[in-house]
């Protein structure tokens, strides 16, 4: 309960019991999973610090599935990208204890979307009756980042679980599984980053460096000229991405490798911690105030369901 208790702290969001309470700063530093296992949420500590964290938290014995280069084929169309059916490599020997062990996954094809969702589609969602639009105080802050120009192609922010879900449905579509997610991010072969093995820069993300972010707040979709594989933008950094499936440290040492989708009993909140009950869900990507080692494309974080905050948005699969 303390683990979760700091975690949900550090994320500095809401949970849905207290929507019309006080907004905790949304500069407050994102938690690293190596920081949140520790205790330490020190957001000052230099990169190197930060390394030397994920190292300490690697203990995954087995050798990189893949090649790590950028391997899939760009079919985007209407803000629409597809993904081929087939194996990729999911997860990393190289960070942290639940990205453990670097294997390949079978997925069937599925069509993602190129950007994250934006705030004119999901009004279109609110008029339509299918949506609840998200708190006004989140709209207002938003507004802020632009200086008063429209956030009509801003990410749409301060949705949770159910909120993200209503607005897939109203698209067409659904969630995505973790592993749809982190296929559509690093391609077949395991790319460190969505755009490949280059380092992170702010020409590549929005994202935060140690003490100094990129941007105020997140951008407008497709601001980034980089690209995934199969061509969807904006999966490192910007604001997190809501997945379907639950949260479990050790879901990568189950057998199920054909398309997988999440523990459902028996979730694990830390490698080697006890099973119990499965409740917080994945989420992906990074945001605009985390920092290079959690917009990686095989980093993984969670959330309680009920969980919204101005850094925390979606992209729905088909």
């Amino acid at each position: 309960m303390t683990i979760r208790l700091v975690v949900m702290l550090i994320l500095g969001g809401c949970s849905d019991s207290s929507k019309e309470g006080q907004h905790i700063d949304r500069e407050q530093s994102q938690v690293d999973p190596d920081e949140r296992d520790s205790g330490d949420t020190d957001s000052d500590d230099d990169d190197d610090d930060d390394d030397d964290d994920l190292e300490e938290d690697t203990f995954c014995e087995g050798a990189t599935a893949g090649t790590g280069e950028l391997v899939g084929s760009e079919a985007c169309s209407e803000g629409i990208c597809s993904v081929a059916a087939g194996e990729f490599v999911m997860g990393s020997v190289m960070d942290r204890a639940d990205e453990c062990p670097s294997h390949r996954v079978t997925v069937d094809a599925f069509a993602i979307d190129q950007f994250e969702a934006t705030w004119e589609q999901h009004d279109a969602c609110v008029a339509a009756g299918q949506c609840d639009a998200p708190p006004a105080r989140c709209r207002i802050e938003v507004e802020g980042w632009t200086g008063g120009s429209s956030i009509a192609n801003h990410p749409v922010v301060c949705l949770d679980y159910s909120a993200a879900q209503a607005y897939c449905a109203f698209a067409g579509g659904r969630l995505p599984t973790e592993a749809e997610w982190e296929k559509a991010a690093r391609g077949a072969e395991g790319a460190r980053w969505p755009w490949g093995d280059a380092a992170p820069t702010c020409d590549l993300a929005n994202y935060r460096f140690v003490s100094w972010y990129c941007h105020e707040g997140a951008v407008a979709v497709g601001s980034h000229d980089a690209v995934t594989a199969y061509g969807a933008k904006d999966m490192a950094g910007n604001v997190w991405e809501w997945t379907a499936d639950h949260y479990d440290a050790e879901a990568y040492r189950s057998e199920g490798r054909d398309n997988p989708t999440g523990s459902t009993t028996d979730c694990h909140e830390s490698v080697g911690a006890d099973a119990a009950p499965c409740f917080e869900r994945v989420i992906r990507g990074g945001a605009f105030n985390v920092t290079a080692s959690n917009i990686r494309a095989s980093a993984r974080s969670r959330v309680e369901p009920g969980w919204y905050d101005t850094n925390l948005g979606v992209r729905c699969v088909y």
